[in-house]
């Protein structure tokens, strides 16, 4: 803290207490107020009283003080409050008052208020003077400074504006965020019945201009639900709770049918209660769980008439085998035991022939129902396996030919392309009455092509009846995300193309994956 300015002139030159009149001198001194004056406050020294100096903890003697070791005075935390009244003075001058603290040299602080006043000459020259009073003994005084004061509504104002940034900010961002929202979203004021906003995935999704839906009543669209639907739902929300994935039904673009699950989130948005609604598109998962369900059915019935095949082949063939080889084996063991041993030898060698035929019949269904060939094998060697099948079974002659270079599929995908290329090749058997067919496979880094053709009797495509055989097998086409092409002609053929996307990087990990 500076040591105080004093002694070095007299009072009376530097405006000091032998220019105040001796009755106003002794009203200030009896009023308990300090008093300090100078003819120029940019001079080195102000004159202080007794009053004055015992204020600040100055010796009684002293009379005058130096502007800077009057600020040192001052208590750190109100000496900007003090400061900024000061500047008022200028360029002008005027007339403040402040309450603040002094702190004294000896470490104690005195709560004091000071009112100033000062005058700005044409010579440069300041003329100054202040009063001020100790109010720190005041009983139940709580009042805080006027510094103190002043610096809180600062800092308050100062958070206000602060806090007005952020608002501003934050909504900015929810606006990009809103209108770059890729859902469909609108923001709905149910009390108004008003579309407050709507982004433009909404306004694309229902393929209208934002002047056909912002600013207008809810009642005034068609693409929304009626007002009592609407404000039925929005009093099903939960009041402190979102309500989520709502299924309505809703008119897309042009009208077509959509189902959306709408999602709905209170907001207030300039004092006003508003809803925020988001709509997701499940038309085409809706689409495709039917489809899914379809073909599940399907599936089934395939299922069902498989294991009446199956039945079919055991009781109609294997189990009359069985039945042959039973009765052969007891004749001949009971023309063994007449003797007529000829006879008997004759009903073994029946027996035997019977035996085989039953075991080439358990042979062969075992084969048809998981073909040996598959778990190890490209697709190509499992359909030259199976020309050769078909040629022993049926005198089918089928040439397969290998279009590409060939590498291994996926072992789901690899076995369902064999059994709908075998199931297309009985087609071939049972309706196409030929005796050649040809199968072509092609390959490259991002789709399979298998062509199954014959020159039978062929079909006309566009006839339902002519394509049921074949409906499934488009569907299990597609569960691959992969497609069907059917062209024929009655006495022109049949040629089927079978068209299925695949990564073959991803096929080469899934079957490393599989061997390992």
């Amino acid at each position: 803290m500076s040591d105080p300015q004093q002694g070095s002139r007299p009072a009376d030159e530097n405006g000091g207490q032998n220019d105040i009149p001796t009755l106003l001198r002794l009203a200030i001194k009896a009023a308990g107020l300090g008093y300090a004056h100078t003819d120029n406050l940019r001079g080195p020294a102000m004159a202080i009283d007794s009053t004055m100096a015992e204020m600040a903890g100055l010796p009684p003697d002293a009379t005058t003080l130096s502007p800077y070791a009057w600020l040192d005075l001052i208590h750190p935390d109100d000496l900007a409050g003090v400061l900024a009244l000061t500047e008022r003075l200028r360029p002008d001058g005027g007339a403040f008052t402040a309450t603040f603290r002094l702190v004294r040299p000896d470490g104690t602080t005195r709560r004091v208020v000071a009112s100033g006043a000062a005058t700005f000459n044409p010579d440069g020259r300041v003329p100054f003077a202040s009063l001020m009073q100790d109010i720190t003994d005041r009983a139940g005084d709580e009042t805080p400074p006027l510094v103190e004061l002043e610096t809180r509504i600062r800092e308050r104002t100062a958070q206000l504006e602060a806090a007005n940034v952020s608002l501003v900010a934050a909504r900015d961002r929810f606006r990009t965020l809103f209108h770059n929202n890729p859902i469909p979203s609108v923001i709905y004021n149910p009390a108004e019945d008003c579309v407050v906003d709507a982004n433009a995935a909404f306004l694309r999704f229902f393929g209208l201009p934002a002047g056909r839906v912002v600013g207008r009543a809810g009642a005034d669209l068609d693409i929304l639900l009626d007002e009592a639907s609407r404000q039925s739902i929005v009093a099903a929300m939960p009041p402190d709770a979102a309500l989520q994935n709502v299924e309505l039904p809703l008119p897309g673009a042009g009208g077509e049918p959509r189902i959306v699950l709408v999602s709905l989130e209170r907001l207030e948005l300039s004092g006003q209660p508003c809803v925020l609604a988001g709509l997701v598109d499940i038309t085409a998962l809706k689409q495709t769980e039917a489809q899914v369900r379809r073909m599940a059915s399907q599936l089934s019935l395939a299922e069902q008439a498989e294991r009446r095949r199956i039945a079919a082949i055991l009781h109609d063939d294997l189990q009359q085998r069985l039945y042959a080889l039973q009765v052969h084996l007891a004749t001949t063991v009971a023309r063994a035991v007449r003797g007529e041993y000829s006879a008997a030898a004759a009903e073994a060698e029946r027996t035997r022939v019977l035996l085989d035929e039953a075991l080439e019949v358990t042979r062969n269904l075992s084969v048809d129902i998981s073909p040996p060939i598959l778990p190890g094998e490209s697709l190509y060697h499992a359909l030259l396996w199976l020309s050769s099948r078909l040629l022993e079974q049926f005198g089918l002659h089928v040439n397969v030919q290998m279009l590409t270079s060939w590498r291994l599929l996926p072992t789901g995908l690899r076995v369902a392309l064999f059994q709908i290329v075998r199931e297309l090749l009985f087609n071939v058997v049972k309706h196409a009455g030929a005796d050649a067919a040809t199968v072509m496979l092609a390959q490259d880094d991002t789709r399979v092509t298998l062509v199954v053709a014959d020159t039978g009797v062929g079909f006309d495509p566009t006839a339902a009846k002519s394509l049921g055989g074949l409906y499934q097998t488009r569907r299990r086409i597609e569960l691959f995300g992969g497609r069907m092409d059917v062209a024929s002609r009655p006495n022109g053929g049949t040629t089927v193309t079978l068209i299925i996307p695949v990564n073959i990087e991803e096929s080469s990990e899934y079957d490393q994956r599989l061997s390992s």
